[in-house]
């Protein structure tokens, strides 16, 4: 990603690492449940990347916890992991339920768990595309 930030202009790029969250060893189910989006620390474009995300989460998935963290003004978390705080565009990384939780997991097998985490992703970058050349 940052050789092409490099040869076209980070303002023309954003990355989103998509993933699921687990709290447990694998060994038993586990209570947590919900979606999270983080960005690296301090104010940077992938707050506005992950400000969309986490609107299009509102939309794709009703019902489902939002994880969220307000201490900074805005609902993302914010992280030292390696990929955000390391790419030049906007990056954000999203843990998209938990898979260690029997119900999360039944919806992120579903047809209907897989649009949606899909839909939330292309919606939210969707809605990023008019912060780009900012």
């Amino acid at each position: 990603m940052n050789d092409w930030c490099r040869q076209l202009g980070k303002r023309n790029f954003c990355l989103v690492s998509i993933h699921t969250n687990a709290v447990g060893n694998g060994k038993q189910w586990m209570n947590a449940r919900g979606w999270t989006c983080y960005t690296s620390r301090g104010q940077t474009a992938g707050n506005h990347l992950a400000d969309c995300l986490y609107r299009a989460a509102a939309l794709w998935l009703p019902g489902h916890k939002l994880r969220k963290d307000y201490s900074d003004g805005d609902p993302d978390w914010e992280s030292d992991f390696y990929i955000l705080k390391n790419t030049l565009c906007a990056a954000a990384l999203s843990e998209n339920l938990f898979h260690d939780n029997a119900d999360d997991l039944a919806f992120l097998e579903s047809v209907p768990g897989r649009q949606a985490i899909i839909g939330l992703h292309v919606r939210g970058i969707i809605n990023y595309v008019p912060f780009l050349s900012r």
